[in-house]
């Protein structure tokens, strides 16, 4: 096994394989990558979070396309999807809601069981906590926003059941920086609009990390955040902090000469089960972008948490260790 690697990870076949907005599932010692595409939900494998395997599609549904963030649960032997979809015929992503599938193979075929929200709501990102499974997700008609920052943001709600909301959210991330601002005078009345979005929930023995992408997908300025709380046994009732640095913007990951469009991830430990390793999407820098065409791929990149906060290394495609081994 080689000890070195370079981002985006190679497959396979040796084919590039977009893989945007991925979520990293571990389960029986191999980690399954779900990720965003307009045909449907992609799916691939790994054994060690380097060499992977594209498997094709977990779900397709005829009458639906833009397949967007998929997240990906494993309960008393049922593998739950969280996911959002746009009818065909509609380009407009506001039309995407947040749905439910199933399967008993981690490679699908998933089953569609349920539309969860009647609006907008992508981003799924669940969690088990203190043995009850909670939902982050992401809406745009949240009251709590401010008249001065409206937009698209975080929230977190109990699953009482895999297909059940209990119907109080709380919110996480919401939108407070210009750095957010996913499009300027968006009404043509002066107001911008924010995007928070792509939760990623990274547990710690006294407080707790909430990963963010904000911006817009395609701006070259999208990025990382994180906000952090003091741990609590109701995830609703943690009180989250957004990092700053004195209350200016203060990203964790971001575009610099080599990679761009640094965003939306996962995080998942190593082989070895210690370390922990981010899983994000990325496009290479010297490329221009191709509107139309999805340049996203799979990077991985080490996460350093420490009990005041989280550390990563600019984003590289030079080589660097892979992921400890067990």
């Amino acid at each position: 096994m080689q000890n070195l690697f370079h981002n985006p990870v190679p497959f396979s076949d040796g084919a590039h394989h977009t893989n945007p907005d991925p979520y990293v599932l571990r389960w029986c010692g191999r980690y399954y990558c779900y990720a965003t595409d307009a045909d449907g939900v992609k799916v691939s494998s790994s054994e060690d979070m380097v060499h992977w395997t594209w498997h094709g599609y977990a779900i397709q549904q005829a009458g639906r396309h833009d397949f967007w963030a998929p997240a990906v649960i494993y309960r008393n032997g049922t593998f739950y999807m969280y996911y959002s979809s746009n009818p065909v015929g509609e380009d407009d992503g506001n039309g995407e809601k947040m749905q439910l599938a199933t399967a008993r193979d981690p490679l699908g075929p998933f089953t569609w069981q349920k539309t969860l929200f009647p609006t907008f709501s992508i981003d799924a990102h669940p969690v088990v906590w203190n043995n009850e499974v909670y939902l982050f997700y992401s809406v745009n008609n949240w009251v709590g926003n401010t008249r001065e920052a409206p937009g698209t943001c975080i929230l977190v709600d109990k699953l009482i059941a895999p297909d059940r909301l209990e119907g109080r959210p709380a919110p996480v991330v919401l939108p407070s920086l210009p750095q957010e601002i996913y499009e300027k005078n968006r009404f043509g009345d002066g107001r911008d609009w924010y995007t928070i979005e792509g939760a990623c929930f990274v547990p710690g023995p006294e407080r707790s990390f909430l990963l963010y992408s904000a911006n817009c997908y395609t701006d070259v300025n999208y990025y990382v955040g994180y906000s952090w709380a003091e741990n609590k046994a109701d995830l609703r009732d943690m009180d989250w902090h957004k990092h700053t640095l004195d209350g200016s913007w203060a990203p964790l990951i971001r575009k610099n000469d080599q990679v761009e469009g640094t965003g939306h991830n996962t995080v998942a430990f190593a082989p070895n089960l210690t370390d922990l390793w981010m899983v994000y999407h990325g496009r290479d820098a010297s490329q221009p972008i191709r509107h139309g065409e999805e340049q996203r791929e799979m990077h991985i990149a080490p996460l350093e948490q420490g009990m005041r906060g989280l550390y990563m290394a600019p984003p590289t495609i030079d080589e660097q260790p892979v992921p400890a081994a067990a």
